[in-house]
């Protein structure tokens, strides 16, 4: 793993030297995490808000790398004893996109490499459960940037992933779509 880091981060300075005109942005994003898998829509809905930050690199006419980092929580209270079950994601996203540049708007696709850490705790009675794991998947995003200004601009995006995982013995996906909004500050 440590290797894999190692040689992408002397891939981008290798691309570093490929364009004088690089650009660097990074801002906010919030959004809706929706999963389809029905395991979890029964216990948790499937739906919740998405946040986090995100930065990128674009260095050679309009292909750059990104990373996105954001923390979903997802709390369902069964019946009829009322326990409380809580789920916690933390995904990480490395990507590559091409942006299509068409003056003040620009349309991107890509692909990348989700690194998922989750966590799930539950209180059932009396007893206290708790079921911290890891996970990897292929994203697959698309979207549209807005530019506002030679600064700013909004970014709406799509992605998709499939993460199964079954750390009981039971699969279920812990992928899905997140539909984002994201406020870029170019530096």
């Amino acid at each position: 793993m440590k290797k894999k880091i190692l040689f992408i981060l002397i891939f981008i300075l290798f691309l570093f030297n490929l364009n004088s005109k690089i650009l660097v942005k990074i801002g906010p994003f919030a959004g809706l995490y929706a999963n389809s898998d029905s395991k979890l829509k029964e216990i948790y809905n499937g739906q919740e808000l998405f946040s986090g930050g995100e930065g990128g690199i674009i260095f050679y006419k309009g292909l750059g790398v990104f990373l996105r980092a954001g923390y979903i929580r997802f709390t369902s209270i069964t019946e009829p004893l009322e326990d409380v079950t809580k789920l916690s994601l933390i995904p990480v996203d490395l990507s590559v996109r091409y942006y299509f540049e068409l003056g003040s708007i620009s349309p991107f696709i890509g692909i990348g490499y989700r690194f998922l850490s989750f966590k799930e705790e539950a209180k059932l009675g009396e007893n206290e459960f708790v079921l911290d794991e890891k996970a990897n998947s292929v994203i697959a995003e698309g979207g549209l940037e807005l530019y506002l200004s030679k600064r700013f601009s909004i970014q709406l995006s799509l992605s998709y992933c499939k993460t199964p995982v079954s750390p009981t013995g039971v699969e279920v996906d812990l992928g899905g779509i997140n539909a984002l909004v994201t406020f870029f500050v170019k530096i």
